[in-house]
């Protein structure tokens, strides 16, 4: 429940701090001969060459090409997860059913590991050292098979049947990621050092220590922060970074210390991919809403975007891929004035309700407004100093001390009594605490969907307006997108929001 309000403050402050969107020379590049398939991987060489892998295989489309070839991968590769050029005509395809060598002059490809365990032969990531040792992340553990060697060894320790998300070469040193802790070695995998656990992360501290004892299995349940990828500055042996979705871990001395980035600005809960561009020392982010870039010691968004899953730097250009769609970006530092400039699309918005005034919708239309909760401890208090009345109309039995009776005539009776224990603790107080706990759940979990369908709206109304090359199917289709996250908030406030709305899509 952290996480999701931490994502949407995170999301509000993008949306309306000054400068906080900056959408530049941003273009299609024509994926539309794929007919819906999802994006998974992208790769480019020297040469212009890109390869794009999906979840039924890769392509290939070079600088002179206007179409894309399918590279024939058998068996069937399942999702192709992650690209290496290991030169302009040798690539690796790391998939879901193995590790592929693709000769891009002949279109030759050979599966070059698989596994018979499904996790195993599941490929994250895949890199070639300067030694020529080909090192393997996968779901369940890290392979290596080094130059000149036919066979894949396992490594035990650290990483026994964990997964690896990410691997990085740098000069000497070899770097793997699981989803909590980075460690590195120097002398081709006898020796690991871990270097950076998200257990120990102090959040109050500049230089972090990173020793623990905890049990990696267990991470995803103590923690929703996890690694996603780790980067360097070409050339730099030192320099290393870090992405989480907590935040973006610095290191320039290879990994002894750590420092955190800001995160103002950047979408750090969706961020799926980190890259350093050695030319502008810039570091690109690929998040799930958007393209960012962190330049001046600030986060600003290149371009919004729906599923952001990839960057690919080339020369001076950035391509993004996301879930269904491919865009060639560049950025450019600009002062304040043109800043604000990029600022007045949200005028455009002024006649729509804020997302202030829809969330009060919803909590309207649930019923789950705190005012009820209010209403119910007033009304309990009230109760305790209330008496407790009693009446009825009985027959009055009369007895004496010789054990005689007697039956009188039937009368009514009265009588009044008062609880004071109650004054100090009612017992209804326990069944209004837990009914209590129950609607604070309901009403987050409640305006935590409101605000992402708002926002996600507004995301898509901004890339109509400002993305360029928007093809009349595109345009179309995110107007649709629109109009289905209209009627969604709809659900959710009883109609309220379109009767609000005096702009049209």
């Amino acid at each position: 429940m952290i996480i999701k309000l931490v994502k949407i403050a995170l999301l509000a402050v993008l949306l309306f701090c000054p400068g906080a969107i900056f959408a530049q020379d941003c273009e299609l590049i024509d994926t539309s001969g794929f007919r819906g398939e999802e994006f998974m991987a992208i790769a480019s060489a020297s040469d212009g060459t890109i390869l794009l892998g999906t979840v039924k295989g890769l392509y290939k489309k070079t600088a002179t090409e206007k179409a894309w070839q399918r590279i024939r991968l058998l068996p069937l590769p399942g999702n192709v997860n992650n690209l290496f050029f290991e030169s302009v005509d040798t690539v690796f395809a790391a998939t879901q059913k193995g590790l592929y060598e693709i000769d891009l002059k002949t279109g030759r490809a050979t599966q070059v590991f698989t596994r018979s365990n499904v996790s195993e032969k599941d490929c994250l990531d895949v890199l070639i050292t300067d030694s020529g040792s080909c090192v393997l992340g996968t779901r369940s553990g890290l392979f290596i098979k080094k130059n000149g060697n036919e066979e894949w060894i396992k490594y035990a320790t650290p990483f026994d049947n964990r997964e690896v998300v990410s691997l990085l070469s740098s000069g000497n040193v070899l770097y793997a990621a699981s989803a909590s802790k980075v460690y590195k070695t120097t002398d081709g995998g006898i020796n690991w050092e871990e270097i950076l656990s998200l257990y120990s992360a102090g959040e109050n501290s500049e230089s972090l220590d990173y020793a623990t004892n905890a049990d990696p299995d267990s991470f995803n349940e103590l923690s929703a922060n996890s690694i996603k990828h780790i980067a360097a500055k070409p050339g730099s042996t030192a320099s290393l970074y870090v992405l989480t979705t907590e935040c973006v871990y610095l290191s320039q001395d290879c990994g002894r210390i750590w420092e955190k980035l800001p995160i103002g600005g950047l979408d750090i809960s969706g961020a799926r991919y980190l890259a350093f561009d050695p030319a502008t020392k810039r570091i690109y982010v690929a998040a799930k809403t958007g393209l960012y870039v962190y330049s001046k010691e600030r986060w600003v968004l290149v371009t919004s975007a729906y599923e952001g899953r990839r960057v690919c730097l080339k020369e001076a250009q950035v391509i993004f891929l996301t879930k269904d769609e491919l865009l060639k970006c560049s950025y450019s530092d600009v002062d304040d004035g043109e800043e604000m400039k990029n600022d007045g699309v949200f005028y455009k918005f002024n006649d729509e309700p804020t997302v202030q005034e829809v969330q009060r919708m919803a909590i309207n239309y649930g019923e789950v407004s705190n005012r009820k909760i209010q209403d119910w401890r007033r009304k309990a208090a009230v109760k305790a100093a209330l008496p407790t009345l009693s009446f009825g109309y009985n027959n009055n039995v009369y007895g004496s001390s010789k054990g005689e009776y007697s039956v009188g005539p039937n009368d009514w009776d009265f009588s009044v009594s008062w609880d004071l224990s109650e004054l100090i603790y009612n017992s209804d107080q326990t069944s209004i605490d837990t009914r209590s706990k129950l609607m604070v759940e309901l009403r987050n979990d409640i305006l935590s969907e409101i605000t992402r369908l708002y926002f996600e709206r507004r995301k898509l109304q901004i890339e109509v307006l400002t993305l360029k090359d928007l093809s009349e199917k595109g345009a179309l289709e995110k107007k649709m997108r629109v109009l289905e996250l209209t009627a969604m908030i709809d659900r959710l406030t009883g109609g309220a929001f379109s009767k609000d709305l005096k702009s049209s899509v």
